[in-house]
């Protein structure tokens, strides 16, 4: 009953181009991550999915956006692809943190969509006071049912 959605997203593995010589994550249309020999290219967002399981059309298409940053992609081979489903809530781009109805140690700590990297840090330095008071969670990231 929570007031959560998911949007599947969906990567590509695929050889490193020789003219990638950054050791950094890339970002623009999508993003280009190096692991070695190879990168991670992503990704989609797909509302109303009806499943899981990655698409080739999608990896095609992945690789096609991302070459507008690194040209080579446009042909490269696709090594493996991976799809998964984020957790978002609706009408917000903001987490959900909070204790669930009235049980005082069962807590929901979820919603970040493809933004978990940069909320982790803000809502991992702020939980242990959440979990203290939790009167101070802001009424943006209080748990709410759909």
């Amino acid at each position: 009953r929570l007031n959560l959605k998911a949007n599947k997203g969906q990567l590509v593995r695929s050889p490193r181009p020789s003219s990638l010589k950054a050791q950094i994550p890339l970002t623009g249309i999508g993003y280009v991550v190096p692991a070695g020999p190879n990168v991670i290219v992503g990704t989609t967002y797909e509302r109303g999915f009806a499943d899981l399981h990655p698409s080739a059309s999608r990896s095609r298409a992945i690789l096609h956006e991302a070459a507008m940053m690194v040209p080579e992609l446009e042909k490269a081979q696709v090594l493996d692809h991976f799809a998964g489903a984020r957790v978002t809530v609706p009408r917000t781009r903001l987490p959900m943190v909070g204790p669930l109805g009235d049980c005082k140690r069962l807590w929901v700590l979820t919603g970040m969509g493809s933004k978990g990297i940069l909320f982790s840090a803000l809502l991992g330095r702020e939980i242990s006071s959440y979990l203290d008071s939790p009167k101070t969670i802001p009424p943006q990231l209080a748990v709410t049912y759909a």
